[in-house]
């Protein structure tokens, strides 16, 4: 059965492939699990809509990231540098952001969650 709700809210995994700092040219793989809040097919045609309409790579980039914390809840199985459980936090999130491994990751994340897989943006 279907449940009809006004806020849909969820766990999605996220896989985050970055650099890796001990084999030039070679990548390592880190997996976690974020929590989305889904937003109305409306609003997201309203930001593609804007996104669409941005010419300057700041503002396209900065609109990504407000899309990112507005649908963006808290997460788990992130770490600090010392392996301590990180809190989500937006001031820790909007860092996070800054490396394009990690904003890239979660954005496709969303899209894929959003989408059912159909909607990945090609890197």
């Amino acid at each position: 059965m279907f449940t009809l709700t006004t806020r849909h809210v969820f766990w999605w995994p996220v896989t985050v492939r970055r650099p890796d700092p001990e084999t030039p040219g070679a990548f390592t793989e880190d997996h976690f699990e974020i929590q989305f809040e889904a937003i109305p097919q409306r609003e997201a045609e309203d930001i593609e809509r804007e996104l669409l309409k941005l010419t300057e790579a700041d503002e396209i980039r900065q609109r990504r990231f407000d899309l990112l914390k507005r649908v963006t809840r808290d997460w788990r199985q992130v770490c600090d540098a010392d392996g301590q459980p990180l809190t989500f936090s937006e001031p820790v999130f909007a860092a996070a952001l800054e490396w394009p491994w990690f904003s890239s990751a979660v954005l496709d994340a969303y899209l894929e969650a959003i989408t059912g897989g159909g909607g990945r943006r090609k890197n």
